[in-house]
Formats: C-alpha cells, sequence, structure tokens
C-alpha cells in the first residue's frame, strides 16, 4: 500500500496501491469492498473531498477524479502534468483541487458546471512533498526538499506568494490546524510548530 485516506463522515475509505485504489464503504458496522480502480501506474495519493462525494487518485504523470453518482463511482476527468504527481489535495468546499508535480508545477483546479478546469499554476523550485489548504480555503502551504515551506494566499482574486519558512532539512509533511492560527512542518526527526503572529500580521507566519 502507498497511501490511505478516510472520508470525512467515516463511511468510505481508499486504499491505494502500486497498480491502482480500492474503495471500501462502512455498511451496517462491515466494511465492504465497493470498487477496485485500477491503474497502469504507480498510485502516489489518495483523497475524498470533504463531502465523501469526489476521490482523486494521483499517479505517475496523471491524477484522476472519480464522483459518486447514486450508488456508483464513476471517472469524472483527467488532470495531467509533465511529471509524477505526489500529492492531491481538496479544498475544504471541495470545489477546487490542487496537485503537486516533480515537474515543478502546483496546479489548482475549479469545479465549473460539473467540470473540472485547470486555473492556476505555481512554479515552484524543487521536489513537491506536499500541499494543503487552509481550513478557509484562502492559503495554500506547499512543501519542497527546498528546506522551505511556501505559504500561497488568495489576494484579489489571484494566488500570490505570502511567506516563506525556512527548515533545516526537507520538509516531508505539513498542516494546519483546524482554526487556521498554527502549522505543523515535519523535518528528519523533528516537528515544528509554526503561529500566526497577530491579527494585525495575519498574512505573516
Amino acid at each position: 500500500m502507498t497511501d490511505v485516506c478516510f472520508s470525512l463522515d467515516g463511511r468510505h475509505l481508499a486504499i491505494a496501491s502500486t497498480n491502482g485504489a480500492e474503495v471500501w464503504r462502512l455498511v451496517n458496522g462491515q466494511w465492504q469492498q465497493e470498487i477496485t480502480i485500477q491503474h497502469s501506474l504507480w498510485v502516489n495519493d489518495v483523497c475524498f473531498s470533504p463531502d465523501g462525494r469526489h476521490l482523486v487518485i494521483a499517479s505517475t504523470n496523471s491524477a484522476k477524479i472519480w464522483e459518486l453518482v447514486g450508488d456508483q463511482w464513476q471517472q469524472k476527468a483527467t488532470i495531467e502534468h509533465s511529471g509524477s504527481l505526489d500529492s492531491a489535495f481538496f479544498s475544504p468546499d471541495g470545489r477546487h483541487l490542487v496537485t503537486a508535480s516533480d515537474d515543478s508545477t502546483i496546479k489548482i483546479w475549479k469545479l465549473v458546471k460539473g467540470k473540472w478546469e485547470e486555473s492556476n499554476v505555481i512554479m515552484h523550485s524543487g521536489l513537491v512533498s506536499t500541499v494543503c489548504f487552509s481550513p478557509d480555503g484562502n492559503h495554500l502551504l506547499i512543501a519542497s526538499s527546498g528546506r522551505a515551506v511556501k505559504i500561497w494566499g488568495v489576494v484579489d482574486g489571484q494566488w500570490r506568494e505570502k511567506a516563506t519558512i525556512a527548515n533545516t532539512g526537507m520538509v516531508r509533511s505539513t498542516s494546519f490546524s483546524p482554526d487556521g492560527h498554527h502549522l505543523v512542518t515535519a523535518s528528519g526527526r523533528n516537528a515544528t510548530l509554526w503561529v500566526l503572529k497577530s491579527k494585525e500580521n495575519a498574512d505573516s507566519c
């Protein structure tokens, strides 16, 4: 297995392996396999949307978005990168998806009238290890092999770099707290907790 993820309501579980993913559903207290999704390439990441209706499966060069329609999972979109997709994450409202690739790009996708459309491309130096949205969906954390975490925010409808957090080693994981006022970075044997300075300096950490 390469990754696992629960849906937010705890009723579905996605399990990724080297050649695909399995979706399991909790029925009357028992876990039942719902679907097996085959991939010809290595799967790196799986993630449910907050409402549990969408599932993204990120693999080498592409990510596939599946939607639960009635009781059936149906493939809805394929997202392409020129390099391996290492991380994918839905926004809290489920209307945006961010994908990170080792081709030094982070792409933000928007759900428009049932279709996923590319809305922004962020260039980044170094291998991106993980990305995630803040709880309000207005900020984005980008962690990379360049020993830094960059924070991007929405300014006048556009994504712009807001802050850089330096680390002593490669950052392999990062996450916001539920209230969005703290974030944690994991590097080597250390985890570092960061706090938003103040309301007056709400754009910097």
